[in-house]
């Protein structure tokens, strides 16, 4: 897997793991013809009091 951030590009192997910043433009190639998988986890956001 293949990450862009900012024009740098980083290949990610397996069990590699990567943070991207909140509002970072970013790109996520898969450049080989395997099975690539990703776990996302992000926060809610903080809840809203009327």
């Amino acid at each position: 897997m293949t990450v862009i951030i900012g024009g740098t590009e980083t290949v990610l192997g397996p069990m590699d793991s990567a943070t991207i910043a909140p509002g970072e433009v970013r790109e996520i190639i898969n450049r080989s013809n395997h099975v690539c998988k990703m776990l996302v986890v992000f926060p809610y956001p903080p809840e809203v009091r009327p």
